[in-house]
């Protein structure tokens, strides 16, 4: 302890020095006396370190003068650092193994262990960190009682191999349980030294538990891929295996609507439409699955051409407003310019469009309205649908365009469906490089906004598209998309 009356400053420096060397030499002879409890050179200089901050902060904590601190303080970082730098000179001296092997065993984050077979006889301090037990906790129980018990034969196995002939062996990886029974990873390997007078077996364990969980998502997301792919590979080979024997009876049935004779009853005509309609639902179904699994693939198409959008919306729309008139629903269109000319691809926009027109007249009851608006910016179009229908509940929100998903999955729902039409939208949204918005609560009505980019590259040169209308190929596209609509 420092008083007022210590008189460090009488002392000349011959003489400091001397003291400086006796209390060094008997630090070193505390180590060297006290090894066995594992007091090492970095256990030793954290000591020192400790007792400087107590020494310095004692003397400026005192009611000396200020000159008498800073004097004292300089003398005790003196006889601190060369308390230091003679430890250290001491023991790079020793050939104390031990010390030398606690300290560097205690630097690395790795699990270093000795055993002879019989029992653990050495762990550094990592094995708290990786398993929770103390090292005087772990020295009693052993490796043994820490592992799974899925890997407790195989690990006794290698753990008590005595036909260990070179100087390491082959890298074991086992499933441990910690003492808070988190299940962690650790890679072994061990080893025959000569430590001291006596041959051990050294060994290192990692903690690869960050690896081994990387391993299993990969292998999972593998998984998950092969089982996309022959997803998509089926639902390519069923629509095309469809496809064939539709078109024939799609052809047979527009054979027998052109051949039939003018007076033929209305049954007939009755069962004709009906049929007619069927088929277009398998069609646009097959459509559909051929799209939504090529664009998964990435072997999408897309036609880009400049074209006036805001009159190929309004012909859209046009076509569909005697759908909507035969559920008694009401379509609006508005735009707030007439005229927009941007690149986009007209089949994609107009099946974007009619399926989302197709989905409000299925939700809407009768009486309820449809918004089709447009909006410009300089950089952008949006074409919004909005309907007084039954509405999305806010927690169907995230899911409603993913593959396969319905609001209503029961068997008495009140509209047939694939769950195909939104997941699509998104998609062909997508290919455009657009924006897709959703706003809607349960029971008040649903609106979903697109959002195309002007600033496409067209991949179609054609001036005479610019001014573009749906034609007759579009007449039966619209029947196929809002065919579920009855």
């Amino acid at each position: 302890m420092i008083s007022e009356t210590d008189d460090f400053s009488s002392k000349s420096s011959a003489s400091i020095d001397q003291m400086y060397k006796f209390m060094s030499d008997i630090g070193i002879d505390n180590i060297l006396n006290h090894y066995r409890s594992k007091i090492d050179l970095g256990t030793f200089l954290h000591t020192i370190k400790c007792y400087r901050h107590a020494y310095i902060d004692t003397i400026i904590s005192s009611n000396i003068l200020y000159k008498e601190k800073l004097n004292y303080s300089y003398l005790l970082e003196r006889v601190f650092d060369n308390l230091e730098i003679f430890s250290c000179s001491q023991w790079n001296k020793t050939s104390n193994s031990e010390i030398k092997f606690n300290t560097l065993s205690e630097i690395t984050s790795a699990l270093i262990f000795m055993h002879d077979f019989d029992k653990l006889i050495y762990v550094n301090s990592a094995v708290e960190q990786i398993t929770g037990y103390t090292k005087d906790e772990a020295l009693e129980i052993g490796f043994i009682n820490m592992i799974h018990p899925s890997y407790l034969d195989e690990f006794k196995n290698y753990l008590l191999n005595k036909d260990i002939t070179s100087c390491s062996s082959p890298t074991f990886e086992v499933k441990l349980v910690t003492k808070n029974n988190i299940e962690k990873w650790l890679e072994f390997n061990q080893g025959y030294i000569h430590f001291g007078d006596r041959p051990l077996i050294l060994g290192i364990a990692f903690d690869v538990s960050n690896r081994k969980k990387v391993e299993e998502e990969n292998k999972k997301l593998h998984q998950a891929m092969e089982y996309d792919k022959l997803k998509t590979e089926f639902f390519t080979n069923l629509s095309h295996e469809f496809r064939t024997p539709l078109n024939v009876i799609m052809s047979s049935i527009q054979l027998l609507d052109i051949l039939a004779p003018t007076n033929t009853s209305s049954s007939f005509k009755k069962y004709i439409s009906i049929m007619k309609q069927n088929g277009y639902r398998l069609t646009r179904l097959i459509n559909n699955l051929l799209d939504i699994t090529s664009i998964e693939c990435g072997h999408i198409n897309a036609h880009f051409e400049h074209c006036d959008i805001v009159s190929y919306i309004e012909d859209i729309v046009l076509s569909s407003v005697k759908y909507a008139k035969n559920k008694d629903i009401t379509i609006v269109f508005d735009t707030d310019i007439e005229e927009k000319i941007i690149v986009f691809d007209k089949d994609k926009v107009a099946r974007i469009i009619l399926n989302l027109i197709s989905n409000s007249i299925k939700f809407t009851d009768q009486g309820g309205y449809i918004y089709i608006n447009i909006y410009t910016k300089e950089n952008s179009v949006t074409i919004s649908v909005k309907d007084t229908g039954i509405g999305i509940p806010e927690e169907k929100h995230s899911i409603i365009f993913n593959n396969f998903i319905k609001v209503d999955r029961s068997l008495s729902r009140r509209q047939e469906g694939s769950g195909i039409g939104l997941a699509l939208v998104k998609s062909l949204v997508e290919v455009h490089k657009g924006k897709l918005y959703l706003r809607s609560k349960s029971g008040r009505g649903c609106e979903v906004a697109i959002e195309i980019p002007a600033n496409l590259e067209p991949t179609i040169s054609s001036t005479d598209s610019i001014h573009c209308h749906i034609g007759n190929s579009y007449i039966e596209t619209v029947q196929v998309e809002l065919s579920d609509i009855y």
